[in-house]
C-alpha cells in the first residue's frame, strides 16, 4: 500500500519536472538566445505546479505539439542581431527573473502599482513614441516577434494551452486582462499628453 503512495508521487513529479523541462525546451528551442530566455523566464513561475487533471496533461501534450511545429522565428539583421547580444550581455539571468516577478507584483496590485507609477508610465510611452525608437533594433525585433507569434497562432493556441495547463496562470493572465480592460483608456490619455 505504502509503495503504491510512493509510486504514485514518484510518476506526478517525475510528470511536473517533465512539464517545466519540455516547455522550456521548447521554447528555447524556438527562441534560441535572449529573446528566448526573456519568454522562458516570463512563463517559469506559472509552471511550477501540479499536473493534476487529465484537461491539465492534454493541455500540456497539445502544447508541446504546438510548438514542436510551430515555424522557426523571422532572421533578424546583422544590426538587430548585434544589438540583442549586446542587450543581453547587460541583463543578467537574476535580473529578468526580478523583472517578471515584478510584473507580477504589478498585475496582483493593479491600482497601486498603476498610481505610483503614472509618471514612469508616461515617459515610457513618449519613448516608444520617438521615431529614434521606432528606427532602432529593439523596435523591429519587437514587431516582427509580435507579427510572428499572432501568425503563428500562438496567442490564439499555446496561451490557452498554458492557461489550461496552469491555473496560476490563469488567474494571472484574468487579472492582467481585467487590468488592461480597465487601465486601456488611462493609457490611451498618457500617450496623448
Amino acid at each position: 500500500m505504502l509503495q503504491a503512495v510512493y509510486q504514485t508521487i514518484f510518476k506526478e513529479e517525475l510528470l511536473l519536472i517533465e512539464v517545466q523541462e519540455s516547455i522550456y525546451d521548447k521554447l528555447a528551442e524556438k527562441f534560441p538566445g535572449f529573446i528566448g530566455q526573456s519568454m522562458f523566464i516570463s512563463y517559469r513561475p506559472f509552471l511550477q505546479g501540479k499536473i493534476e487533471t487529465e484537461e491539465q496533461k492534454q493541455a500540456f501534450n497539445d502544447l508541446v505539439e504546438f510548438l514542436d511545429n510551430m515555424d522557426n522565428p523571422p532572421s533578424m539583421t546583422d544590426e538587430e542581431k548585434e544589438f540583442y547580444q549586446s542587450t543581453a550581455a547587460e541583463i543578467s539571468l537574476e535580473m529578468m527573473q526580478k523583472t517578471t516577478e515584478d510584473k507580477i507584483n504589478a498585475v496582483h496590485s493593479g491600482d497601486k502599482w498603476f498610481k505610483e507609477n503614472a509618471e514612469n508610465i508616461k515617459n515610457y510611452i513618449k519613448y516608444r513614441n520617438f521615431e529614434e525608437y521606432r528606427l532602432s533594433p529593439a523596435y523591429t525585433v519587437a514587431n516582427k516577434m509580435r507579427d510572428y507569434l499572432k501568425e503563428s497562432g500562438f496567442y490564439d493556441v499555446a496561451i490557452p494551452l498554458i492557461r489550461k495547463t496552469s491555473p496560476a496562470y490563469d488567474k494571472y493572465y484574468v487579472k492582467l486582462i481585467e487590468l488592461n480592460e480597465k487601465y486601456e483608456e488611462k493609457l490611451e490619455n498618457l500617450s496623448i499628453e
